[in-house]
């Protein structure tokens, strides 16, 4: 129902604006190389053991990189050519890819509503501050950095184990837990704070039905840690530098759902 190019131009929008704010390039590449994020409209049963639903029902799903997910699917992403697919308006082409690209690159869902990462469907323009935070906590951040971005060196990305099947992330189904758990920040409050204090402590809640099983806490030196508790937790003093820290919380449930919330503290020179 579209033109090859349209859709082309619009996932290569999408592809620019997670480039935007990381170091990833991408280039033209060749169908099942390894390393290459393979673009697929299919209907019903594609091949990949996770058939579609028709249209109406779920959109896209895409492939963890490797090593969660091997070559050649690893990093691929299907979209339901069931659904009436649109550039600029519903069902958006540049929106879908957006949030699909995001766990193409090995983020999960985000449990903040706005945010790309959201698991639930809405038309974007560009990634939130969240989204950048959480993709530099994987990737380098580009050097040209925009005001009002977090910025920082990147973290060293979790190392989770391989499934036994490939499989896309979970969206949204009858009869599965597929909720994040909710996050709260009670110190400090606000996503974005200064001090001259040398550590900080972040203290807050996590809430799910299925209850919290871990809390944990990643910097942008590098750092990462398990948080003290889960219901109400608190990460223990860490150490700031002089200048921007990226602080990250991600708390999963017993589904093995993950939120993550984002936070920049600035330590002031005295």
């Amino acid at each position: 129902r579209l033109a090859r190019v349209e859709v082309q131009r619009e996932i290569g929008r999408a592809l620019a604006e997670w480039s935007r704010h990381v170091e990833i390039g991408f280039v033209p590449g060749l169908p099942g190389a390894a390393r290459t994020l393979s673009f697929l409209f299919a209907v019903r049963g594609h091949g990949d053991g996770y058939p579609f639903d028709g249209a109406g029902g779920t959109l896209a799903h895409t492939y963890y990189p490797a090593p969660v997910n091997p070559e050649p699917i690893a990093g691929d992403l299907h979209f339901d050519d069931s659904d009436n697919w649109r550039i600029g308006s519903e069902m958006d082409v540049y929106s879908v890819a957006l949030h699909e690209l995001g766990h193409a690159l090995g983020l999960g869902h985000s449990d903040r509503p706005g945010t790309v990462m959201y698991p639930y469907y809405a038309r974007l323009s560009e990634l939130t501050f969240d989204d950048i935070a959480s993709i530099r906590m994987m990737y380098a951040a580009r050097i040209a950095v925009e005001p009002g971005t977090p910025d920082g060196p990147p973290a060293n990305p979790p190392t989770q184990p391989p499934p036994e099947k490939p499989k896309p992330p979970s969206e949204p189904g009858p009869g599965r837990d597929t909720a994040a758990p909710l996050i709260t920040l009670f110190s400090p409050a606000s996503p974005s704070s200064a001090t001259y204090d040398a550590t900080a402590t972040i203290r807050g809640a996590a809430q799910d039905p299925g209850g919290i099983t871990e809390v944990t806490w990643s910097d942008s030196l590098g750092n990462a840690g398990v948080a003290i508790g889960t219901k109400q937790w608190n990460t223990g003093p860490l150490p700031l530098r002089i200048g921007t820290n990226t602080l990250t919380i991600r708390a999963q449930d017993a589904a093995s759902n993950v939120a993550w919330r984002s936070l920049v503290i600035t330590r002031k020179r005295r």
